[in-house]
């Protein structure tokens, strides 16, 4: 069985306030993308889990990835063990702000419950995937939503549309940990909640933190100049510039790859059902 990992984007990304025990509170506006990683599954007697491809680097093996933190949180809930043997495929570099490790979980979930019998109800998983972090219910569910709370808080939204899109990663893994860190101590002002987002006059909250320990995201940027608009997405350092169509992102992409080899530059669709 093959199981797609979609990575995503922050079209929108506020920071509203921070909780007493000092996670912040944010308003989003996530979308999946046609560009991820991908997992094989082949049922097997164990569990077994293989890391491959471009940016195998980036994911820890055993059980320090997520996906096996997945599979060991629906083992706990199942009372059952996990028979299968899982090839994952890294497309997506890590630490990026693309959620990569998070799809890669989730798609590892549907596979498993699948392999299963469907015993889990989507519901149900997204209760699971809670509990190994906020991302994992969108990702889960695979449609854009309007994420608020430190996360968790995940309501559908319709209306965005496919968006031609290049992203960029400036070979650099940016920790968001260290980004939230950096956003605070440089004293900015928590945005004012809103309503409605619109999304072609957003903004990223986390940027000009991310900027300070990773200032090839500004490059990033002014190389996706050509983009109806521009932005980082979630704590960084990848950046994603929507176009006007795909031949225009698709040519984008290619003049990005060409000027800076050492980074990584696609042209995916963000949305890509259109929901």
């Amino acid at each position: 069985m093959r199981f797609f990992a979609s990575a995503k984007v922050n079209l929108t990304l506020r920071i509203v306030g921070r909780r007493a025990d000092g996670y912040h509170l944010l308003q989003s506006l996530m979308a999946p993308t046609d560009m991820g990683d991908v997992l094989h599954i082949e049922p097997a007697e164990g569990y077994m889990l293989r890391v491959e491809g471009p940016y195998a680097h980036h994911a820890p093996a055993g059980e320090g990835n997520l996906v096996t933190c997945a599979v060991r949180a629906m083992e706990a809930k199942a009372v059952r063990p996990a028979g299968m043997d899982v090839r994952l495929r890294k497309n997506v570099p890590a630490g990026a702000g693309l959620g990569g490790g998070s799809a890669d979980a989730a798609a590892a979930m549907h596979a498993l419950n699948a392999l299963w019998g469907s015993p889990f109800d989507m519901d149900a998983l997204c209760a699971i995937g809670l509990g190994l972090g906020a991302e994992l219910p969108f990702m889960l569910r695979g449609v854009p939503a309007r994420v608020e709370g430190i996360g968790e808080v995940q309501v559908p939204a319709s209306g965005i549309g496919a968006l031609p899109a290049v992203l960029v990663w400036p070979n650099a893994v940016l920790p968001t940990a260290e980004v939230f860190k950096a956003y605070r101590e440089n004293g900015k002002a928590f945005s004012s909640p809103h309503t409605d987002i619109d999304i072609a006059s957003g903004m990223n909250d986390l940027t000009d933190a991310a900027k300070l320990l990773c200032p090839a995201i500004a490059g990033a940027l002014e190389a996706l100049g050509g983009a109806v608009y521009a932005r980082m997405s979630g704590s960084g350092s990848a950046c994603f510039g929507v176009y006007a169509d795909m031949d225009s992102a698709m040519d984008a992409a290619q003049k990005i790859s060409g000027a800076k080899p050492d980074w990584w530059a696609r042209a995916c669709m963000i949305n890509p059902k259109g929901i």
